[in-house]
């Protein structure tokens, strides 16, 4: 599957910094965490609500990288600028799994948290081009027999 869009719910946690922006990276796994080298997709998002008010951003893929089924993909939020103070806000649904955290550019080592609420995040991914053609070709033949049942020549 190729990656069409991720959306990722922000909020600028603060009046205090004047640059409300974070800069979001989709990144490679490295054994079982981030790979902060490993950027497959990049996004600045700009123009966060202020006090504590959520907002969903839509984050269309531009490069739109192959995404292999059961393969662990990150999404990392990091400050748009040093004055920044924004948050990625958890999920509603209460589900946990591991969270890692790191310093503002993600070359730090990156620490996990396990059981923590996950962030608010969805993937939306396209099939490939082959997937599409190997459906287009089961949808005709199961056409063609439909047809050739139909006209009695079965």
């Amino acid at each position: 599957m190729n990656l069409a869009e991720a959306d990722i719910a922000l909020t600028y946690r603060s009046g205090a910094g004047s640059n409300n922006s974070v800069v979001v990276k989709l990144l490679a796994d490295s054994l079982g965490a981030p790979n902060s080298a490993g950027v497959l997709e990049q996004w600045t998002v700009n123009d966060i609500p202020l006090d504590f008010q959520s907002m969903i951003f839509d984050l269309p893929s531009t490069s739109n990288p192959f995404l292999a089924s059961g393969v662990p993909y990150w999404l990392a939020a990091f400050p748009g600028g040093n004055d920044t103070i924004a948050g990625w806000n958890k999920n509603s649904t209460r589900a946990t799994g591991v969270d890692f955290n790191s310093d503002a550019n993600g070359t730090a080592t990156w620490t996990a948290e396990p059981n923590s609420t996950t962030p608010a995040f969805r993937i939306i991914a396209t099939p490939e081009p082959s997937s599409l053609l190997l459906l287009g070709s089961g949808l005709m033949a199961l056409g063609m027999t439909l047809r050739r049942r139909a006209v009695g020549l079965d």
